[in-house]
């Protein structure tokens, strides 16, 4: 007696076409898996960010590229030690970024928050060719107008974004945060989707290893050991491939989405201590 139904080879080919089918689907909508942009009207984004005490930067018309707050907390006169550029993550858009300049500013910093093309307001494509050049860009007009040097703090795509972006060892980048990096995005791919060949399918590449290689600067990684959407494994194995000047900072009980943003929390002080000078405070 046979367990196999008459038409067992029928079905075999259902379920082969079935995956070959699901196999083509993420392939071509991989982009609607990996970003989740918030848009609006050019209109909606300057009220929204009004209330948040931000405005359009460098332009408050459709070319802008970011967000700086309406009234700087620097006291008038003091030393500005630098500019940093906040590189979100694949959800929302910079303007939910807020809490950034809230911590980094206390510190000495101009801080922008940088928005993707494609997110906000912002026209243009999601994807690694669309932002790298607009991000090199925008750190070079900072460097130009002398609001300089520039520092990139990237935030779980962002950091992906943030490692290719200074691949480019001619770019004027002295420092680098990262906060719930991944080594390759091929990897984490894989680790959401175990029942695909996922990590061949990525186009994005975003291989943070290969890209930080050459990267002599200092580099913060903050590593959250509850990361439940970036194995913990990818954070560590990127910092253990980092060139030195490095630092691990790690929040044992943090998640993705909750780690310990308080702006007086002294860790802020600590990362952006080592991103500026390379050496333990």
């Amino acid at each position: 007696m046979t367990i196999f139904p008459k038409n067992w080879k029928q079905v075999i080919w259902a379920v082969v076409r079935a995956y070959v089918l699901l196999l083509a689907v993420v392939y071509l909508f991989q982009d609607y898996l990996l970003y989740h942009p918030s848009t609006y009207s050019l209109e909606q984004t300057r009220e929204l960010a009004a209330r948040m005490g931000l405005k359009l930067w460098p332009t408050d018309d459709a070319n802008y590229r970011g967000y700086v707050p309406i009234q700087s907390a620097h006291p008038p006169g003091a030393p500005v030690r630098g500019t940093i550029l906040v590189v979100h993550g694949n959800a929302g858009c910079a303007i939910h970024r807020i809490g950034y300049v809230a911590a980094l500013e206390p510190l000495g910093f101009r801080v922008v928050l940088y928005e993707y093309p494609g997110f906000g307001a912002r026209e243009g494509k999601w994807g690694s060719a669309s932002f790298v050049p607009d991000l090199r860009a925008v750190i070079r007009q900072l460097n130009d107008s002398q609001q300089g040097p520039v520092y990139l703090w990237g935030e779980s795509l962002g950091c992906g974004v943030v490692a290719q972006t200074v691949s480019d060892p001619t770019l004027p980048v002295a420092g680098v945060i990262l906060l719930a990096p991944w080594d390759r995005l091929a990897n984490v791919a894989q680790s959401r989707f175990p029942f695909l060949p996922a990590r061949w399918m990525v186009r994005d590449k975003f291989d943070s290893v290969a890209n930080l290689a050459g990267f002599k600067r200092p580099v913060v990684v903050i590593r959250l050991g509850r990361d439940e959407v970036i194995p913990t494994e990818c954070e560590q194995h990127l910092y253990d491939t980092l060139p030195q000047p490095k630092k691990l900072i790690v929040h044992p009980e943090a998640t993705h989405n909750d780690w310990p943003s308080d702006p007086g929390l002294p860790w802020w002080r600590e990362a952006v201590e080592f991103m500026v000078t390379g050496r333990a405070s």
